[in-house]
């Protein structure tokens, strides 16, 4: 896979930091759709795929308790490795698919550690022990119990061995994040990555500060990290707030500051993407739908906004108002362009992103589809129903769509069960315009 899916979607898999592709569109909360849906399908497809770990990896991880572990790194004189994982989490089976395969990194773990791994579901009571809240954790342990540094997120084989290395000579994660920041090359991701490190040695205050500068100039004056400042950035400040305050104190403070800001201009779409994206993080959702119900129906910043309230509406069974916010031709036009891209990239992309991008079509189609058929737009929704038919017509699929059907009261339109000679149109068939109730 080249070019900007390959660019996109290994960032977001890999490390979560970066949005480069139609970051800037108004089809951005659909974006981060397919990043969600992404990592969840390959998070299962690897957890059968590479359970797939060589015997040789499996000699490096010991099946053994913590408690045996650190009495038998007392004994060598080497630090405990936990990789605290999850079952569903994509960037956990990656560093199981590449990183512990690399023999050079085999090799480090042997002599240098005693080598673990947790599930952290499972494992629940040692993951709040040590305060794992995002996955993979590699968490690195004395023989006494205490930490003595971590690593979150996948590294790839080279940076794993770098920044081992450079821990084992004394150099820890907070030191090595200041020197970055000093040495300027990077001031978005260094910044980005100080306040995660000062964040998890409790040095609590500095990190705020580092991530509002963040949030406030650095990634919002950068549209590759568009994704990242409304996704990660907010659930690290959110995170920081359950032991600090005043970090809540400072999301409330900006999601007022952009709900004023929308209100008082006439075309300030980004201020209602904050205003939106900042709830979420409060958990306070309703405030957003709230606002978009008082804008005039002719005001255009509706239309402007329409795509970050469309699952609320939809929720609330408001389907024509949903098909406002998310208009059939301009929704059908997305899908078309998604699939154009992918299909230009789709000899040198893996098949469990391809049917990543697949299941995210059809999750997103179904909802339109559902408002479609709530809206008594009955042509609109057979069209669509047959276009995602034509991407995948497995009877998970047909299932997804006969509940979204069935919740907008026309069950009667779910398609029948596949038969062995039938043949679904092409996805990239011309979809008729709905035509309402005609359709019937």
């Amino acid at each position: 896979m080249r070019g900007p899916a390959r660019r996109a979607m290994v960032l977001a898999l890999c490390s979560c930091r970066k949005l480069t592709w139609l970051s800037c569109s108004l089809w951005f909360p659909l974006i981060m759709k397919i990043m969600r849906v992404c990592l969840v399908v390959l998070g299962i497809a690897w957890l059968t795929s590479t359970a797939a770990q060589t015997e040789e990896t499996r000699g490096v991880f010991r099946a053994a308790t913590l408690e045996s572990a650190l009495k038998q790194a007392g004994i060598d004189g080497r630090l405990v490795l936990i990789d605290f994982y999850t079952t569903w989490c994509g960037p956990c089976k990656m560093l199981d698919h590449t990183t512990w395969q690399d023999p050079r990194v085999i090799d480090l773990l042997r002599t240098k550690t005693v080598a673990i791994k947790l599930d952290a579901e499972k494992e629940a009571d040692l993951a709040k022990r040590y305060k794992i809240d995002a996955y993979p954790t590699v968490l690195f342990v004395k023989p006494d119990g205490t930490e003595f540094d971590r690593l979150v997120g996948y590294r790839d084989p080279a940076k794993f061995i770098e920044e081992f290395t450079s821990l084992l000579a004394g150099k820890l994660s907070l030191a090595r994040a200041r020197e970055a920041v000093l040495a300027g090359k990077n001031p978005i991701q260094s910044r980005y990555e100080l306040g995660e490190a000062l964040s998890r040695t409790g040095k609590s205050e500095e990190a705020l500060r580092e991530f509002l500068w963040c949030f406030d100039d650095g990634m919002k004056q950068s549209p590759e990290y568009t994704g990242v400042r409304v996704s990660d950035l907010l659930n690290e400040i959110r995170r920081l707030s359950r032991s600090y305050p005043p970090a809540l104190d400072a999301l409330r403070e900006r999601r007022d500051k952009a709900r004023a800001t929308f209100l008082a201009a006439e075309n300030d779409s980004g201020a209602f993407s904050d205003f939106a994206y900042l709830n979420r993080a409060l958990g306070e959702e309703e405030l957003t739908l709230e606002i978009y119900d008082k804008l005039a129906p002719q005001d255009a910043r509706r239309k402007q906004v329409g795509n970050l309230v469309f699952d609320q509406l939809l929720e609330a069974r408001r389907y024509a108002d949903a098909l406002k916010a998310q208009p059939f031709r301009q929704f059908v036009e997305y899908i078309d362009k998604m699939r154009a891209m992918f299909e230009s990239a789709k000899s040198n992309m893996p098949a469990d992103i391809v049917n990543a991008e697949n299941l995210y079509l059809i999750q997103s189609g179904a909802g339109e589809i559902e408002a479609l058929a709530g809206a008594s737009q009955l042509d609109g929704a057979r069209a669509l129903i047959a276009k995602l038919l034509a991407i995948d017509a497995s009877a998970e699929t047909r299932d997804l769509l006969r509940k979204h059907l069935h919740r907008a009261g026309h069950a009667e339109l779910t398609p029948a069960p596949q038969t062995p000679t039938s043949h679904p149109p092409a996805a990239d068939a011309p979809v008729a315009p709905p035509s309402g109730a005609a359709g019937r």
